[in-house]
Formats: structure tokens, C-alpha cells, sequence
């Protein structure tokens, strides 16, 4: 059965289920119904024309230190630009503003936050943090490098076919995940990361590195809250590297809340940028969670390190509602599935709608829109061994993926034929099949190219369509079956549009998404 509806009300729909029913215990990943969950997504970034990208993450707990992993992935292939690992205290919020330098064309990290990182402040900004000023409260101001090691051969992925240059970096999104939760008060390597006198994000940061950590006498003993069963570590015994942080850490849990918004500081146009919170990202076996005493394994693992990531999801399993019921699948393998489908079936869509508005507008005022698509989870779909729902493998030209389109205007009005979606600028032989072949990538109705995107397409429409609606669809996407049967078919996708006014003035809308989730094995009974 082909439904449509908008991600909202699916979350709407599953917060009034559960509170229904309070003694539910969600066992599988789901959009988040209250803003707070454990992974954020955040559909774009862009330091390209102007714009900075401002992101920032809260920690919700008045208990716990929340540690994640935040990384920013370039737009063509969703290679890895940049992560660290962050390290927040109870009720600490870390914020950083993503920005270029106009001689060299590298995307960096900036932040005056206090908030512990790994790595921590150095000398290297391609390695670290480094010091570069300090704010009016004497606050140190560090900046960290974004790099092309990813895609240029510098790193054991090896090479792609795409171009290996920094710009890469310069435009994508970003994948923040939660790896787990520490009692400060039982945990001296938690105790670091509180800001006050006890705070040393150096020697925090220092444990991953076993020999200084030594070398130091940085000595972690255990918390003690009996979390890990995959660490043979018990409280007073000696650990450093990661098995400190697996030793000490616990269940990531719902308390982050994550917002990100872009700004063009020459002209003022700012506008905050919707951000995809997934729930229950990590799960004990028997989907059991208690968040005053978490004692399931974290995901800890090394700064430089890939992992986690969105196939990290455990178990494999999904959680949403399809025409009022329950869908609760899994993802192991029984239909040729990886874990990451459980992601994907959240946000398979069939078609992305929203409206437009360009040049005079209904007003008579100058608009510009321009949509933002971005396939989240491609890469572990297009990158080498190619996998449904996606079409293609990862080439020099990207991964292409085929679009149509339907556009009305304002009253209701279509047009007699449809146009093309042409990359911009637009090529010299004619373009018969409409594609976009990014991982993440701006489309511009009407034409232009509003964030000057390096992945860019001009959705053409006739003449006197200056605003409306459009619906995007994807003909050829394929579908992600789960252990039961059910058909997620479309793309995981998610996204917005930026419409300007004079050049001053931003707004962004979220996509609204049509699903196609068949063959509904429904679970009444579930979660």
C-alpha cells in the first residue's frame, strides 16, 4: 500500500502512541518525537559564496557526560572531511562555526567553546586544534582544518574517481553520532570533561594515545557502573586507548539535542537549517533502556577513526508508522540487507515536494530558491559494491540517480510539458535524462545557482511559472526489503529549500517526502 505523509506527523503519530502506553520500551531505531535523540543529521554545509555553517549540540542530562562523534562529509561521495570526537558535561552546549580561508580555499572548524575535544589543542591545525586568538573574555579561539586525505589516496579507503582537491570539502552535511554516556561522579576519565577546577581536556584527550597516556600516569581505573560486556576491565584495573573510554562509557541515550543554521554575513540572509534526530540509535539486545541507570555497551572508538558511523545503527532494526500501525522490522541479512537499511527505511521516499519562487514572484519582489537534496546513507550503498535502492556505483561523474519532475503554480495551474534538471553551468550537447548524482546537492528552479554549489542543477520551468510548487521524484529508485517483507521503495532522503527575498532576507522550509512502504507486515503489539 502506497502512503503519503509528511516525517512530522510519523512522528507525531508515534509520540502519541507512546504516550499512550508510557511502559513501552522502544527497541529499534526511529525519528525522534520530542527534538532529543542520539544521531543528528544535518543536511548541508556550505562555506561556498559567502556562507558560513553554524552548528551546535546540546547535552541534555544534568547527570551524564555525553560523548560523540561529529563528522563532516564532502557532497560528491560523502568522503570523510573532517571528525573529532566531543566530550559534553552535564547541561553543556558546544557550538562551532564552519568557515573558509579566501587565500587558500580550506574549509576549517573554528570555536571559542570550552568544551573537551579529541584532539585536544595543538600545533598542526591539520592534526588539531590550534589556538588563534582569544575572545574579549580571554577565551582561546581554535581552529581546526578540514582535509582531502579521504579521496586523495591518503588514507586506507584509497582514492575515488572523483576529483581530489580541497574543494571537495567545502560544501556537504554533517553526521553527528552519539557514542555514550559516563557518570562523572563515578568516572574519573568522565570527571575531565566537567568544566570547573577538575576539567583537563589535554590529558583526556592524551588517554587515546597509550604511550603519553603512560608516560603521563594516566592511570583509568573503571566507573564502575557495569556497562561493558565486551571490555574484560573491572574497577581499580589499569586501561588506555580506547578500551579506557569503552571501560568507562556506557549506552548512548536520548539527550542530545542538535540545531544548525547558515548565514551569508555580506548581505545578512541567515536561515536555521532543519535537522533529521534519530532515537534509539543504540540498543542492549533485548531493547531494555533505562535512563537513569544505563548499563548497556557504548560505541566509543578513536578520533581518526571511521567508525561509528550510520552503519553502526544496533540492532538492525527500524521503528515508524504506516497508515496508522506499528512497523517494526529488521535488517539482517535475510534479504541480502546491511545494517544501515534500517537508517535508510526511515527515509526512503518516492518523491520530495516544495515550493518555489524566483525572479518577480507573486509579489513583484526579487526571490531566489534553492533546494538542497541529500542522500544520507548513499555512500554505504554507491561507494564500491553497489546495493538497492541506488542505481548507480560511484564514478568520476558521481553516482547519478534519475529524477522527474511536476510543477503548478500558485492556482493550481501545470504546465503543458515539463523541462529538465540540467547541471549548472549547463552543458553543451543537450541533456535527455534528468539526473543528480551527488551525494548532496543544490537545485535551483528557474535557474542560477544560489550557494554557488559545486553540485548544482537549474530545474527549468516556463515561462511565467515564477512560483508554485514542484514534486521530485525518483522513477528509478529501487527498494530496501526488511526481514518481514515489507518494501521500503525510494530513496533515504532528506533536505530543504532556501528561498531569498532582495538578497536580505532567508527562509528555509523542510521537504515534505511521498513514501511507498508495500507489503506491510503490521505489528500491533509492537514496540
Amino acid at each position: 500500500m502506497k502512503k503519503s505523509f509528511a516525517r512530522t506527523k510519523i512522528a507525531a503519530a508515534v509520540a502519541a502512541v507512546m504516550a499512550a502506553s508510557a511502559s513501552m520500551s522502544v527497541q529499534a531505531v526511529n525519528i525522534s518525537d520530542n527534538g532529543l535523540g542520539e544521531v543528528g543529521l544535518v543536511p548541508y554545509y556550505t562555506v561556498r559564496n559567502g556562507f558560513d555553517t553554524n552548528v551546535s549540540v546540546v547535552n541534555t542530562s544534568n547527570r551524564y557526560v555525553a560523548a560523540f562523534k561529529i563528522r563532516f562529509r564532502e557532497a560528491l561521495n560523502s568522503r570523510d572531511a573532517r571528525d573529532f570526537n566531543v566530550y559534553l558535561s552535564p547541561n553543556d552546549v558546544w557550538t562551532a562555526t564552519i568557515s573558509v580561508d579566501p587565500a587558500t580555499g580550506i574549509p576549517f572548524i573554528q570555536t571559542a567553546d570550552t568544551t573537551c575535544t579529541a584532539p585536544w589543542i595543538g600545533t598542526n591545525p591539520n592534526a588539531s586544534f590550534v589556538e588563534i586568538g582569544q575572545t574579549a573574555e580571554g577565551l582561546p579561539i581554535k581552529r581546526m582544518n578540514m582535509t582531502n586525505i579521504a579521496w586523495n589516496g591518503g588514507t586506507l579507503e584509497g582514492n575515488d574517481a572523483g576529483p581530489d582537491g580541497i574543494e571537495r570539502a567545502q560544501e556537504g552535511y554533517i553526521e553527528i553520532i552519539e557514542m555514550g554516556v559516563a557518570d562523572p561522579n563515578a568516572s574519573m576519565l568522565a570527571s575531565w570533561a566537567v568544566h570547573g577546577p577538575g576539567q583537563n581536556c589535554s590529558v583526556l584527550a592524551n588517554t587515546y594515545n597509550t604511550t603519553a597516556a603512560q608516560a603521563q600516569h594516566i592511570f583509568v581505573t573503571g566507573s564502575g557502573m557495569n556497562c561493558e560486556s565486551n571490555t574484560p576491565y573491572l574497577p581499580g584495573q589499569v586501561v588506555t586507548g580506547n578500551e579506557a573510554f569503552r571501560a568507562e562509557f556506557c549506552e548512548p541515550l536520548n539527550i542530545l539535542k542538535f540545531s544548525a543554521n547558515l548565514i551569508q554575513v555580506t548581505s545578512g540572509v541567515a536561515a536555521e537549517l532543519p535537522v533529521t534526530t534519530l532515537a534509539n540509535f543504540l540498543n542492549k539486545p533485548d531493547g531494555s533502556e533505562n535512563p537513569n541507570l544505563p548499563d548497556g555497551d557504548d560505541i566509543s572508538d578513536f578520533p581518526q577513526f571511521q567508525t561509528p558511523n550510520l552503519e553502526s545503527v544496533r540492532p538492525a532494526r527500524s521503528l515508524q508508522i504506516n497508515d496508522g500501525l506499528f512497523v517494526q522490522d529488521d535488517f539482517n541479512g535475510i534479504a541480502n540487507n546491511i545494517a544501515v537499511d534500517a537508517v535508510s527505511s526511515l527515509l526512503s521516499s518516492e518523491t520530495v515536494i516544495n515550493e518555489y519562487e524566483f525572479g518577480g514572484g507573486a509579489s513583484g519582489a526579487d526571490f531566489r530558491t534553492a533546494w538542497v537534496v541529500t542522500f544520507p546513507t548513499k555512500h554505504h550503498y554507491v561507494d564500491g559494491l553497489l546495493r538497492a535502492p541506488f542505481e548507480n556505483t560511484f564514478g568520476v561523474g558521481g553516482s547519478c540517480v534519475t529524477v522527474d519532475y511536476g510543477y503548478y503554480n500558485r492556482e493550481e495551474l501545470a504546465p503543458a510539458t515539463s523541462g529538465a534538471v540540467i547541471p549548472s553551468p549547463a552543458p553543451i550537447q543537450p541533456v535527455n535524462v534528468s539526473v543528480i548524482c551527488a551525494e548532496t546537492q543544490t537545485l535551483n528552479p528557474g535557474g542560477g545557482n544560489l550557494f554557488d554549489s559545486q553540485r548544482n542543477y537549474e530545474i527549468q520551468l516556463e515561462p511565467g511559472y515564477t512560483s508554485g510548487w514542484i514534486r521530485l521524484g525518483f522513477p528509478q529508485a529501487g527498494s530496501i526489503v526488511g526481514d518481514n517483507g515489507t518494501v521500503y521503495t525510494g530513496l533515504p532522503t532528506i533536505g530543504f529549500s532556501l528561498k531569498t527575498t532582495l538578497g536580505v532576507f532567508g527562509n528555509a522550509t523542510p521537504h515534505s517526502f511521498e513514501r511507498n512502504v508495500s507489503n506491510v507486515q503490521s505489528c500491533n503489539s509492537c514496540p
